[in-house]
């Protein structure tokens, strides 16, 4: 039996998918929602110990990134001057936060905890759209999704050390085109989900050290259209957008699917151990729904009065 590459997350072509119900890392409430603290990684942390925790939100409807205490939900600043705020990334050392921008031009911009001035961007040189971003505990570096123009299925820019000019891999076309969303593990490998035609989702490995993109799509993944990838410690998370579903891949396997209740179109999300919190917009009504994790079901609470929120994090 041939096998990809999938990180930990070793997949074997040819074995059934079994959907179990998937047991998540459970913490001790903190002000009615349950938090975790980051993990650890192999860069030292550069942190203020007296800096609160901040949930981002990014609403390119709106134009603004906005900013909550976080449990306790209380806008604490917005940061304007963006026209497509989308993906939202932190950086696990020093828990900076980064904004993707596709227009005027594309870029992505860098704020310290809580600030409202940019501090650095990069910028990619034109063409591509780009949509989400991640940053490797392992090394550093920065990676951005991107859709190209035309019949260039679009791919992954990585900056190294999140600094210079980035190397473009391309995404595996026709089989997988016009990534959207991209994780890191503790290992240094990076996961992108796109589409993969006839309304299907697709998932493509970057690994450690490799040159290349390669498919790594579980089968039995049966998400429509491709929604939000974020490493768990101890899963890899792909969402659905279109039916708000999250599947967690552990063990060359799907284990199970979180469903979100009284929500659709959710992009990015964030899960912080056990609750995940959501971006979502139905009929025009943009919210952040907070949901257990991974049981899912009616959402615990609810932030309304958004346009199209996009990206969820949290900075500590």
């Amino acid at each position: 039996m041939n096998s990809l590459s999938f990180g930990r997350y070793a997949l074997s072509i040819g074995v059934v998918i079994v959907l179990l119900t998937g047991c998540g890392r459970s913490q001790p409430p903190i002000g009615g929602l349950g938090v975790i603290p980051q993990k650890t990684n192999e860069r030292p942390p550069n942190r203020d110990a007296t800096r609160s925790t901040l949930l981002y939100v990014s609403d390119p409807g709106a134009r603004k990134v906005f900013m909550y205490s976080y449990p306790q939900l209380q806008l604490k600043g917005t940061i304007t001057g963006i026209s497509t705020p989308r993906g939202l990334c932190v950086d696990p050392a020093t828990q900076n936060v980064w904004v993707v921008t596709s227009y005027p031009q594309d870029q992505i911009i860098e704020f310290k905890p809580g600030g409202t001035h940019p501090i650095r961007d990069l910028k990619l040189g034109g063409g591509p759209y780009i949509y989400g971003c991640a940053l490797s505990p392992k090394t550093g570096d920065l990676a951005v999704t991107s859709h190209n123009q035309g019949s260039d299925p679009g791919g992954l820019y990585v900056f190294k050390n999140a600094r210079g000019k980035p190397k473009y891999y391309g995404a595996p076309g026709p089989t997988m085109y016009y990534p959207y969303f991209v994780a890191y593990d503790s290992s240094g490998n990076a996961f992108i989900d796109g589409n993969g035609g006839q309304y299907t989702v697709q998932v493509a490995e970057l690994a450690a050290g490799a040159r290349k993109l390669q498919i790594v799509t579980p089968q039995g993944l049966s998400g429509d259209f491709p929604g939000g990838v974020q490493d768990n410690d101890t899963n890899l998370a792909i969402g659905d957008e279109k039916s708000a579903v999250i599947y967690r891949i552990a063990d060359g396997e799907v284990k199970g699917k979180t469903a979100l209740e009284d929500a659709c179109h959710v992009w990015q999300f964030f899960i912080d151990g056990d609750r995940v919190i959501a971006p979502n917009a139905c009929k025009h009504r943009g919210r952040v729904s907070i949901y257990n994790y991974p049981a899912g079901g009616a959402p615990l609470k609810v932030l309304d009065g958004f346009k199209s929120p996009f990206t969820v994090v949290i900075s500590r």
